[in-house]
């Protein structure tokens, strides 16, 4: 073998390690991408949830602040909180729209709030219509 088609073999041998090195390191580099956007997916999904949960407390916490002192402004946080709590539903199930399992508990979630805040609406209505009495 000449020293020539030594140099070009070996030249050849080097681009070819080169080029597939840069493929793969771009294939690795968007699958770390991909990966880091579910990671961030997941994050969003859980901080929503635990917003949820939050509005859901604070709109129970109002509802037990009328009903110790009868005071309308203690209402505020009640009402807030269910229109946070639905907004916050409304954004979960856009986040979620992927995953059937998610869905559903969502939908078991919703109605449980349904029922929550029906209960927390009859309980102010009762103290409202007995104070009038």
């Amino acid at each position: 073998m000449s020293v020539r088609l030594k140099l070009i073999l070996f030249l050849l041998v080097l681009f070819s390690v080169a080029i597939t090195s840069s493929a793969l390191t771009f294939k690795l580099e968007s699958y770390g991408e991909e990966k880091l956007a579910w990671v961030i997916h997941t994050h969003n999904v859980i901080t929503n949830s635990e917003k949820l949960l939050s509005s859901m407390k604070d709109a129970e916490t109002g509802q037990r602040g009328f009903l110790l002192t009868q005071e309308i402004h203690y209402l505020q946080p009640y009402y807030t909180g269910i229109a946070e709590s639905k907004q916050l539903l409304s954004t979960l199930q856009e986040l979620t729209k992927d995953n059937q399992k998610q869905q559903e508990a969502l939908k078991y979630i919703e109605k449980s709030m349904t029922l929550k805040f029906e209960e927390l609406a009859t309980t102010i209505d009762l103290v409202q219509q007995e104070s009038i009495a």
